[in-house]
């Protein structure tokens, strides 16, 4: 079995209202996608660490990654093939110029880009981000 690891970075703007479209917003590579990589013989650690110097001007040992959820789904490429993966989130105020790549998109931007985000990872960022919305 594969483990993959996937990236959520939630920005927040406590300065705008929570009933703000741009008060939170998710991050998207360059192809619409989350970020994510399949774990091979590196630590967790050190995964999270590529994923992040890939994306972001951030010292990932600045972050601070919580484990968010766990599933285990099937391969889409491989039938009979399952693949575990481990969703991490991180939670940063917005930073200017933070990015090396990609973007950060309102919810409402997702859905007018018409970008299909997994149930399974809206209910993480609810369950573990209901700190924000105070």
């Amino acid at each position: 079995m594969k483990t993959k690891l996937t990236l959520l970075y939630v920005q927040y703007n406590k300065r705008l209202n929570t009933d703000n479209e741009n008060y939170i917003k998710l991050f998207f590579d360059d192809e619409n996608e989350l970020p994510s990589v399949f774990a091979s013989t590196k630590s967790e650690k050190e995964t999270l660490k590529e994923i992040c110097s890939k994306y972001f001007k951030l010292d990932s040992n600045w972050t601070i990654k919580q484990l968010a959820d766990f599933r285990i789904i099937k391969d889409s490429k491989y039938p009979y093939t399952f693949v575990s993966e481990a969703v991490y989130i991180i939670y940063a105020p917005e930073i200017a110029g933070i990015l090396n790549s990609g973007k950060l998109l309102s919810f409402k931007q997702i859905n007018d880009l018409e970008i299909e985000l997994d149930n399974f990872y809206e209910q993480a960022i609810a369950r573990s981000g209901t700190g924000l919305f105070r």
